[in-house]
């Protein structure tokens, strides 16, 4: 286990939060915009889908857990706001991170302590 002050914590957990919930919106909001989308965008529930919604609980799940319900409300308002931002500014290259995902989700799960 690797423990982090709580600050850390609470930026590497918005920065998951913001991920996921960027590929979760990142298909509609793509053809809306008439962005290109991958083959993982057209499938319902994909893995990287999957791995987005599992990164979506268990970032709210471990804030709550590891910092408190007044570090949720941070969770949740700066991470939408990071997810806005990366996936306007990074457009149709959003969609690469997401290879990322299945590694992030279980590193943050085992190894985001707060001391």
């Amino acid at each position: 286990m690797i423990s982090l002050s709580a600050n850390t914590a609470q930026i590497l957990l918005v920065v998951l939060f913001a991920l996921s919930l960027g590929f979760v919106a990142y298909p509609g909001y793509a053809a809306a915009r008439g962005w290109a989308r991958g083959t993982w965008a057209s499938n319902q529930l994909g893995w990287i889908s999957t791995a987005a919604f599992i990164g979506i609980i268990a970032s709210l799940a471990l804030t709550i857990w590891q910092l408190g319900w007044v570090a949720l409300l941070i969770t949740v308002i700066g991470g939408g706001l990071l997810a806005f931002l990366l996936v306007s500014i990074l457009k149709s290259y959003f969609q690469w991170i997401g290879f990322l995902m299945p590694v992030l989700v279980p590193l943050a799960i085992g190894f985001i302590r707060v001391e």
